[in-house]
């Protein structure tokens, strides 16, 4: 029992904060910039009522209470919030604000439960396909598409979640990215066994 327990120990410091959390969204990433689209999720103390979930519009503008419209895109997550405190601090005492940016994303196809997903900066491809449930049984894992706000396009192999013909890493998602899990494995499956049935009879015709 001795043993085990140290090697328990070991397997769980070698887990990333990530996996020890499983799905659970982490804190926004400081470098992440906003975009419009987005929201924050601010905290402000001492005075709570300040805090909110507040969106960023198209204009790349964000409204909030006491500090009123701040141009918000094209920033980031931790340039913003320096600017907030300072803002804050007008008129209130050494006041603690945090910020976590959050963003759409979709997925569709061959998942439990496709659809729209707020996620934040710390989600990468595998964390967005399990909160939509996972793979269905009939899922093409090694031909995802995933598409970027930008226009890009990039076929990914769930297994070694790269890009299929550059070998570009992707694992981490951006603001408006879209997979796109097809479907098949199914079809396939029967296509094959007609194929063998056919055969069968083929031969079976050719033996009498």
């Amino acid at each position: 029992m001795r043993r085990i327990v140290p090697t328990i120990l070991v397997l769980l410091l070698s887990l990333s904060p990530a996996a020890l959390q499983g799905q659970a969204p982490g804190p926004g990433v400081p470098d992440f910039v906003l975009s419009p689209g987005d929201r924050l999720r601010i905290s402000v103390w001492p005075d709570s009522t300040l805090s909110g979930v507040f969106p960023v519009e198209e204009s790349g503008m964000i409204h909030l209470p006491l500090l009123g419209a701040r141009e918000a895109a094209g920033k980031t997550v931790a340039a913003f919030r320096e600017e907030l405190r300072a803002g804050y601090a007008e008129d209130l005492q050494l006041p603690v604000v945090s910020l976590e940016a959050e963003f759409r994303v979709s997925v569709l196809g061959a998942v439990r439960a496709p659809g729209v997903y707020w996620v934040n900066p710390t989600y990468g491809v595998f964390d967005l396909l399990s909160r939509a449930g996972g793979f269905q049984a009939n899922a093409k894992e090694d031909q995802i598409v995933m598409t970027r706000a930008g226009g890009e396009s990039y076929r990914i192999d769930a297994e070694r979640l790269q890009d299929a013909r550059s070998g570009e890493s992707l694992l981490t998602l951006r603001s408006g990215d879209r997979l796109v899990v097809p479907e098949g494995g199914w079809w396939d499956w029967r296509v094959f066994l007609q194929s063998l049935t056919l055969a069968a009879t083929v031969v079976g015709i050719a033996v009498r």
